[in-house]
Parts: C-alpha cells; sequence; structure tokens
C-alpha cells in the first residue's frame, strides 16, 4: 500500500506529521519537532502539507471556462476583486468543478509566502507532492453548519460554501455577535 507522511504546519507552534496508508490509516502516530526529524519518513512516501488557515484565501468561482489551463488563465482574473494583493503576486491552486453547482474550487495564497514554506520544507530534506489549506479540508454537512476553533481562529463552514476564517477572541468578556452570510443567501449570527 502506498503511504502518505502528512505534515501540519502550524502558527507559532511546531508541526505536526504521521503517516497513513492509502485508506486514511493511521501507521505512525503523529508526532510533533522540528521539521528535520520529519524528512527520514519522507523519502519513501509521498508528502503531503497542511498549511494554516489564515495563510490562503479558500472560495470558489464559476468561471465559465471548461478546460484547465483556460481556468488558470481566467481564474486570476474573475477573483481579482476578492483578493487585496496583485494578482501577479499571488498563486491560485485550482480545484475540480462541483458537477451540482457548476462553481470550481480555488485556494488562493501569496507567492511569497508559499515560496517560503516551501523552501522551509526543501532545506528540512522533504519534498512535497502536495500542499492543502487547513481551511479547505473542513467538511461539509447538509443543513449543518462545521465549526473547527484552532489556535486564535475559528474555521466556519456551511453546505455549498467554502470556509470562512475569523479570528477567535480567546477572553469570554470581549465576545462578539457577527451577522455572517454564505453562498445562497444563508444568513446566521455567529458569537466569538
Amino acid at each position: 500500500m502506498a503511504e502518505s507522511l502528512i505534515i501540519h504546519l502550524r502558527d507559532g507552534a511546531a508541526p505536526l506529521w504521521m503517516v497513513c496508508n492509502e485508506d486514511g490509516q493511521v501507521v505512525i502516530d503523529m508526532m510533533s519537532g522540528e521539521l528535520s526529524q520529519a524528512a527520514p519518513l519522507g523519502a519513501p512516501r509521498r508528502v503531503v502539507v497542511i498549511l494554516p488557515a489564515g495563510e490562503a484565501l479558500v472560495t470558489e468561482s464559476d468561471a465559465p471556462a471548461k478546460s484547465s489551463a483556460k481556468l488558470a488563465q481566467v481564474i486570476p482574473y474573475a477573483l481579482e476583486e476578492r483578493v487585496a494583493d496583485e494578482i501577479e503576486d499571488l498563486h491560485f491552486a485550482i480545484g475540480e468543478r462541483d458537477p451540482s453547482t457548476g462553481r470550481v474550487a480555488v485556494v488562493v495564497i501569496e507567492r511569497v509566502r508559499l515560496d517560503a514554506r516551501l523552501a522551509e520544507l526543501r532545506a528540512a530534506g522533504l519534498h512535497p507532492a502536495t500542499a492543502y489549506s487547513e481551511a479547505a479540508l473542513l467538511p461539509s454537512m447538509p443543513g449543518q453548519l462545521i465549526a473547527l476553533l484552532e489556535g486564535d481562529s475559528i474555521m466556519l463552514r456551511s453546505e455549498n460554501a467554502p470556509t470562512l476564517v475569523m479570528p477567535a477572541l480567546g477572553d469570554s468578556e470581549h465576545h462578539q455577535t457577527l451577522p455572517v452570510t454564505f453562498a445562497m443567501g444563508e444568513r446566521l449570527l455567529v458569537t466569538i
């Protein structure tokens, strides 16, 4: 069976890693430490990296292009109004088109940040085959709002909408109630 070394990079904390087989079963339990300590596990395996949710924007596009080459040309300009940086300074990872909605999943990250993360991994002797945003991995469930509190941020995901990442406040005296509108006009109040 093919195995993968899964490395979870975290803000302000040591990375975590574990090895799973192709069925998702844990073969080597989760460990934490310096990236160089994970390198011996990576050589014979596919290396997968999970980036912190706040480092990338997880979104969607309804760009009409069908081929992946055409999508790669169209998506940056279709999403230009949703990003603060110049599109030339960003990397757009384009996913699959959802057959039910016709929308294409897209993760946007600053090229400089992505290059720095890749350099950090390579310096430790790791060569990732793929990278995912932590936010893109939060599942959706019909009729449910999924929430994950991780460190100083909270991730929220509703059905048929990309994950929303917001700062979370740890002090109960400073909770805020914010209106959140998801795709399809779904609106709710979230207290953080």
